[in-house]
């Protein structure tokens, strides 16, 4: 469950989203960067500024409560989150920074029945995958550079003849010109988030 509060704040209050000690770095493209947050219970981030549009995944649940400096939760917001202190597991967020102004006009198509479109914008759609045990993709994925990251279960991506396995809680990248299938390597259903971005080049 998400809370939102107020609280009026001097400048100097807060910081930057990349310097914020909670705010742990995966990698970082011209066009996107991507970060993980984990909180324990009680525990809280710095007041910090997001600048870009941000997604948000939580890969361990929890209740987190956001104290906004303004009432806008447009770009850009200034806030802190705060686990509650009855979580009884940590609370873990992957943040996704869309840092591309402009898409390429080229829509993106995921072909099959696994893939559900979740959201769609000028610069990127969001698409959801489940994968029973065994299941592949129907068809190649590709052709637009993006991120994949698993929220449950276990995902063997080959790509170009190259296998990699990805677990809950773990990412991988691809670009325009990996075009490969995804397989659930495991016992559980795969349940995965694929963001796509409408970019000319990966």
């Amino acid at each position: 469950m998400n809370k939102l509060r107020m609280k009026k704040l001097d400048k100097k209050s807060w910081l930057a989203v990349k310097p914020e000690p909670l705010h742990i770095q995966e990698f970082e493209k011209s066009y996107i960067r991507a970060y993980h947050a984990i909180l324990t219970a009680g525990e809280e981030t710095q007041f910090h500024k997001h600048s870009e549009d941000t997604l948000y995944i939580v890969l361990k649940g929890g209740a987190v409560a956001t104290v906004l400096m303004k009432k806008n939760l447009s770009c850009p917001v200034i806030h802190k989150a705060s686990a509650s202190k009855r979580n009884k597991g940590v609370l873990e967020l992957f943040g996704i920074e869309i840092l591309e102004k402009k898409g390429s006009g080229n829509d993106i198509y995921l072909p099959g029945t696994c893939y559900r479109l979740e959201m769609k914008a000028e610069i990127f759609n969001v698409y959801s995958l489940i994968l029973s045990p065994g299941q592949s993709t129907p068809h190649p994925f590709g052709n637009f550079p993006g991120l994949i990251i698993l929220i449950q279960g276990s995902a063997a991506i080959t790509v170009n003849n190259r296998q990699t396995v990805l677990s809950k809680g773990e990412h991988g990248w691809f670009n325009t010109q990996n075009h490969g299938e995804i397989r659930n390597n495991g016992r559980k259903t795969v349940n995965a988030l694929i963001v796509g971005l409408k970019s000319l080049e990966g």
